[in-house]
């Protein structure tokens, strides 16, 4: 080995080692721990939202948890929860060969975590049917304004834990921003966009009028 060859392997070890050392600086913070717990609770409270909500609905919001379900009801045989996780994981590469590493560990935790998480709730509750669903002469009758209403209210306080460590849901938020870096606009009107395209695959699946009730929410 020459010197050269040496200094490079030298070189890597010690990055290696302060890495190494810099992470387990971070894990043995209180804040660390506490800002984890923080967001894992407020995700659990999202995938409570969606899988006690919009899920029995099957309102098709704009988010990247409606466009799983429009998956979802096309390929069956794949949990929503399953959907939800591929489909962020795939967006957070795109984002990462696309735009650079823009999104931090909160966001990445944020964006994988939802869909194991609605996946152990349709274990360990299983429902069939909105908590709104009236039976009457042997049919359904279904309110998915109820559902809706319940579902941004639940989302709404999922979003007031994240904030208050500066998280955020992840999901859509990644595919608007790439959307604002190869198209120039702006980032509120990205999240619009990408919403409001998600809403329009749920023509695939449901009928005119819940098409529009998910676009209201």
């Amino acid at each position: 080995m020459n010197q050269n060859q040496r200094f490079s392997h030298v070189f890597t070890a010690e990055n290696a080692k302060k890495t190494v050392s810099k992470l387990g600086a971070i894990l043995a913070t209180k804040k660390f721990w506490v800002e984890l717990l923080i967001m894992t609770l407020g995700m659990f409270v999202a995938a409570m939202g969606v899988y006690f909500f919009l899920i029995p609905s099957k309102l098709i919001v704009g988010s990247i948890t409606g466009l799983s379900l429009v998956v979802s009801k096309l390929l069956p045989f794949i949990s929503v929860g399953t959907i939800i996780f591929v489909i962020n994981a795939i967006l957070l590469i795109l984002a990462f060969l696309l735009i650079g590493n823009e999104f931090g560990a909160k966001t990445v935790y944020t964006a994988l975590i939802l869909g194991p998480m609605i996946d152990f709730l349709g274990t360990v509750i299983p429902i069939k049917e909105s908590i709104f669903a009236v039976h009457v002469a042997g049919q359904t009758i279904a309110n998915p304004w109820f559902d809706l209403l319940c579902f941004v209210v639940v989302l709404s306080a999922s979003q007031s834990i994240l904030f208050s460590i500066n998280a955020s849901t992840g999901g859509l938020d990644i595919m608007a921003k790439i959307i604002n870096k190869y198209t120039g606009f702006h980032l509120g009107s990205a999240v619009a966009i990408a919403g409001g395209l998600i809403c329009c695959t749920a023509f695939a699946i449901n009928d005119v009028g819940l098409v529009m009730i998910g676009l209201i929410g």
